[in-house]
């Protein structure tokens, strides 16, 4: 049990507010442009920066993927990734457009193999979410223990996806797999690919873009090719 010892926590208590904020308390009414979340990271620095996103850039983003995954209130989502990172905040907000069940991991248990599994049969997942290494040792030791057929929408993001990790999950035959792309300060992702478009990666593979958003394609030639 945690018992605070600041010495102004119990006057903070005293004179806190159970009750909701509406637009009507606000000083001004939230916008699709007013920030919805800061997340701080190092990018290609290496010093920490605050990245912040828009109520729109984040709505957006989940209506994306919402209508591509086909997300309904039968599915259920598995939240494992650390709130310090993006993915974080699609797998919070996500399930509940469509009033889903989410299901959160207990702290550090995304670095369990046999831990997810067991969680991912106990509640029938069937939307995560892994970086390809996990999935790489998820379908190392975890997967071979336990049935994962629950999972229909697997996504994949934050590494370049081993063609021999996407072949060895597809022997499974356990759902479509996506892997998404995109900097922090594009909210999440901003490009897709899926296994249902092609079963087999080539030299160069195309991805598409994000509802909202803009492609291009810079060629080694110096040519510049607008995808979306």
């Amino acid at each position: 049990v945690y018992v605070p010892t600041a010495p102004d926590t119990a006057q903070d208590i005293a004179t806190h507010s159970p009750n909701i904020i509406t637009d009507e308390d606000r000083i001004e009414h939230l916008r699709p442009h007013h920030l919805a979340y800061l997340i701080y990271t190092s990018g290609s620095t290496g010093k920490p920066k605050a990245v912040g996103n828009t109520h729109f850039a984040l709505v957006n983003r989940l209506i994306w993927m919402r209508d591509q995954l086909g997300i309904t209130r039968e599915d259920c989502f598995l939240q494992k990734t650390p709130f310090t990172f993006d993915v974080s905040v699609w797998e919070l907000t996500l399930p509940f457009i469509m009033g889903a069940r989410l299901v959160i991991a207990k702290p550090e248990g995304h670095k369990d193999p046999v831990y997810l599994s067991q969680e991912i049969r106990a509640h029938k997942v069937t939307i995560i979410h892994f970086v390809p290494s996990m999935l790489e040792a998820f379908l190392a030791e975890g997967m071979d223990k336990i049935d994962q057929s629950c999972i229909r929408q697997l996504i994949t993001s934050g590494e370049a996806l081993p063609r021999d990790i996407l072949v060895d999950w597809q022997k499974r035959d356990s759902g479509v797999v996506w892997n998404l792309y995109g900097p922090t300060e594009a909210a999440i992702d901003v490009t897709f690919w899926n296994t249902s478009l092609t079963h087999i990666f080539v030299v160069f593979q195309l991805v598409f873009g994000v509802s909202c958003t803009s492609l291009v394609l810079v060629l080694r030639v110096g040519m510049l090719v607008v995808l979306v």
